[in-house]
C-alpha cells in the first residue's frame, strides 16, 4: 500500500490536503451521494479507482475493518 503525500493547507484551519489522485485505490465514506457543503460535485467520487461506502463513517469503518480481518483469517 502506498500513501499519498499530505500537505497542510493552513495551520489555523487544520485542513489537510491529501493527494488521493496518486493512489491506486481510494475509499470514500460519505452519508449520501448529495453534494457537500459548497454544493459542488467531487470528481473523485466518479473515478474508476474510487469505492464508496455510504452511511455513517464510524459504523462503515468498523464493518470494513471486520471484513478485512475476516479475509485475513
Amino acid at each position: 500500500m502506498c500513501l499519498s503525500p499530505i500537505k497542510l493547507i493552513s495551520p489555523k484551519r487544520l485542513m489537510l490536503w491529501i493527494q488521493v489522485w496518486h493512489a491506486k485505490e481510494v475509499i470514500v465514506m460519505k452519508r449520501s451521494l448529495r453534494p457537500g457543503y459548497a454544493g459542488v460535485d467531487n470528481p473523485l467520487f466518479v473515478r474508476d479507482n474510487t469505492d464508496m461506502f455510504l452511511g455513517d463513517a464510524k459504523v462503515m469503518s468498523e464493518k470494513l475493518f471486520a471484513r478485512i480481518q475476516e479475509k485475513m483469517g
